[in-house]
C-alpha cells in the first residue's frame, strides 16, 4: 500500500472465523503500521446523481513475485478506473528483490512485528507448550506436505492418477507454466518428504522422543 499510498481495508470477506479478523490481533496490526499505512475497516460510501452507495472493489490478480513497477502501473491504473481494488491471491505477489530499503523495511515490520496472533490463540498455543515442556523433551513440525507446495513443487508421481489431476490442475491455475519432471525434481530434493518419510527419519535420528503431527 505504501508503494502507491493507498488504503489498507480490513474488509468484512476477512471476518470469517478462519480470515485475518478471526486469527490476527487488529488492533496490534492497526497500531503498529499507523504511521506507515492508513487502515479503515470499512468502504465509505460514495454519491452520485443524488444516489448514496457503497464502492464495490475490483478484483485484480498480482503475478508472483511482481515487481514494484507493476503496482504502479498496472495496479495502479485500475484502482484509478474504480476507486477501490482487491488484490488476490496475495501469497508471494511482490518480488523479494527490492533495491529500497523502506519497502524492506515495512515488510519486516508488518511480518514481524504488526503480526500477531488474537490473544487466545496466544494463550491456547503457550498452555499446549507448557504442557509438553513439563512432560520432558518434545519436537513440533509443521510437515508443509499441502496441496499449494505439492503443486507448485511440481511432485507428483508418488500419488494416484485422480490426485496427480486435482495437483495438476491447481498448478495450471496458481503457477506460471513450467515444464517439470517429477522424478527429476524428486533426485535432486526438491520435492517435500511424505509424512512418512519424515517420521523414519526423526526416528533414526531421535529414537526415544515422543512425536507430535497435526494436520487439517
Amino acid at each position: 500500500m505504501i508503494i502507491l499510498s493507498w488504503c489498507l481495508l480490513i474488509s468484512a470477506f476477512i471476518y470469517a472465523p478462519s480470515g485475518f479478523v478471526g486469527i490476527y490481533d487488529v488492533p496490534h496490526f492497526i497500531k503498529r503500521l499507523k504511521y506507515d499505512v492508513r487502515i479503515v475497516m470499512s468502504i465509505p460510501e460514495i454519491t452520485a446523481n443524488g444516489k448514496t452507495k457503497k464502492l464495490k472493489a475490483h478484483q485484480i490478480r498480482p503475478p508472483r513475485d511482481a515487481p514494484v513497477s507493476w503496482y504502479a502501473t498496472v495496479a495502479l491504473e485500475k484502482m484509478k478506473k474504480y476507486g477501490a481494488v482487491y488484490l488476490t491471491p496475495f501469497s508471494h505477489r511482490l518480488a523479494e528483490d527490492i533495491d529500497d530499503p523502506e519497502l524492506q523495511r515495512l515488510r519486516c515490520r508488518v511480518n514481524y512485528h504488526a503480526l500477531r496472533f488474537k490473544p487466545h490463540i496466544m494463550k491456547t498455543s503457550s498452555e499446549i507448550v507448557n504442557k509438553l515442556r513439563s512432560e520432558g523433551h518434545f519436537m513440533s513440525i509443521h510437515l508443509r506436505f499441502e496441496l499449494d507446495m505439492l503443486a507448485f513443487a511440481g511432485c507428483i508421481d508418488i500419488f494416484t492418477p485422480h490426485e496427480q489431476k486435482i495437483l495438476l490442475k491447481y498448478r495450471k491455475e496458481h503457477f506460471a507454466d513450467k515444464l517439470l519432471v517429477p522424478r527429476e525434481r524428486r533426485l535432486i530434493g526438491k520435492c517435500p518428504l511424505t509424512p512418512e518419510e519424515v517420521l523414519n527419519l526423526l526416528i533414526d535420528i531421535v529414537p526415544d522422543v515422543p512425536y507430535i503431527r497435526a494436520n487439517n
